[in-house]
C-alpha cells in the first residue's frame, strides 16, 4: 500500500474513494486543518501544492428591478409584524437571528440607532445600526402594531410573536408567497449598496462584517456612526424606495401598508372586526 506523506496524497485517496475533486476538501476537512497548522509552524506538507476548490455562497440577492414585486409580496402578508420584520431585514442587512431578538430597550430614536448587543460572534461584536428615515418609520409602525396585537410581549421584543420565547422564532415564508427573505435580504442590502454609491468598506461596516486589512482595526466605528454611516444608510434606503416609483400611490395593497395613516387605519379596522366578532359571540 502506498505510504501517505501529506494532504496531497490524502486528496488523491479521496478522489479514488469516489469523492469528486470538488467535494474532497470537505470530506478531508480535518486533514486540511492539519495542513494549515503545519504551514503556520513553518513545516508545510505536500498539500501546499494543491489548489483547493473554493465554495462560493449562492448569490440570491435582488436587483433594483426586483424590488417592486417583492414589496407587493410583502404587502400581501397578513401578519403586519412579519411584514415590518422582512422590510427592516432588507433595509438594515442585519442577520435574521439578531433582528428577531431585538428589544425595545436597545432602540434609541433620539440617537437614531438600534443596538445589537449579541450578534454573530458574541458580545464582543456588539454594534449599533444607524437608522434611516424609512427604517424609523418601519420600527414606529411595528411598535404600534405590537401594542395592539401583543401588548404583553411588546415590552420585551421589537418583533413579538406567539412563540415560547415571545419573539419571532421563524423567519421563513413559502417561496411562492415571498420569494426572498432572511439572508437573501442581507445579500440584497450589500448588492444594492453599490448603486446607492456606498463603498464596499462602508457597506461592510454597516453590516458589522469583519474588515480585512491591518489599518481597519484602528477605525473607531462610533466616530463614523453619528454622521457618515447614517448618511450611507440613508442613501441605501432611498435607493431601495426610489426603485418603487409610484407603486405606493398606484397599488392599494402597498398603499394600505406604507401610505399615509395606513397603520392607524389598519389597527382601526382590526378593532372594528374584533368588536364585531365579540358582538356576534355574545
Amino acid at each position: 500500500m502506498k505510504e501517505v506523506h501529506g494532504v496531497a496524497d490524502w486528496y488523491q485517496i479521496g478522489i479514488y474513494a469516489g469523492c469528486s475533486a470538488r467535494s474532497t476538501p470537505f470530506a478531508l476537512g480535518p486533514t486540511r486543518a492539519t495542513e494549515d497548522r503545519a504551514n503556520k509552524d513553518g513545516e508545510g506538507l505536500a498539500a501546499s501544492v494543491v489548489d483547493w476548490n473554493s465554495e462560493e455562497r449562492r448569490n440570491s440577492a435582488m436587483g433594483l428591478g426586483d424590488l417592486p414585486n417583492w414589496f407587493r409580496q410583502v404587502a400581501a402578508l397578513t401578519n403586519p409584524i412579519r411584514r415590518e420584520y422582512h422590510l427592516f431585514s432588507l433595509l438594515s442587512g442585519c442577520r435574521p437571528t439578531a433582528l428577531m431578538e431585538a428589544k425595545p430597550k436597545d432602540l434609541s430614536l433620539r440617537r437614531r440607532v438600534l443596538h445589537i448587543p449579541r450578534p454573530k460572534g458574541g458580545a464582543d461584536r456588539a454594534f449599533d445600526i444607524p437608522l434611516s428615515r424609512q427604517m424609523i418609520s418601519c420600527l414606529v409602525r411595528v411598535i404600534r402594531f405590537n401594542r395592539h396585537c401583543y401588548p404583553l410581549q411588546a415590552n420585551d421584543w421589537l418583533f413579538p410573536a406567539d412563540s415560547d420565547s415571545g419573539h419571532l422564532a421563524e423567519q421563513k415564508e413559502r417561496r411562492d408567497v415571498l420569494a426572498k427573505w432572511g439572508n437573501d435580504l442581507r445579500q440584497t442590502f450589500r448588492t444594492l449598496a453599490t448603486p446607492a454609491g456606498v463603498s464596499e468598506f462602508d457597506a461592510r461596516l454597516l453590516m458589522n462584517h469583519a474588515i480585512p486589512g491591518v489599518n481597519a482595526g484602528y477605525i473607531s466605528r462610533h466616530k463614523l456612526l453619528e454622521d457618515h454611516l447614517r448618511a450611507q444608510q440613508q442613501a441605501i434606503s432611498s435607493t431601495m424606495f426610489g426603485a418603487l416609483g409610484n407603486l405606493i400611490a398606484k397599488e392599494a395593497a402597498v398603499r394600505s401598508w406604507l401610505g399615509p395613516r395606513a397603520t392607524q387605519q389598519t389597527i382601526g379596522a382590526k378593532r372594528d372586526a374584533d368588536g364585531e366578532a365579540l358582538r356576534r359571540a355574545a
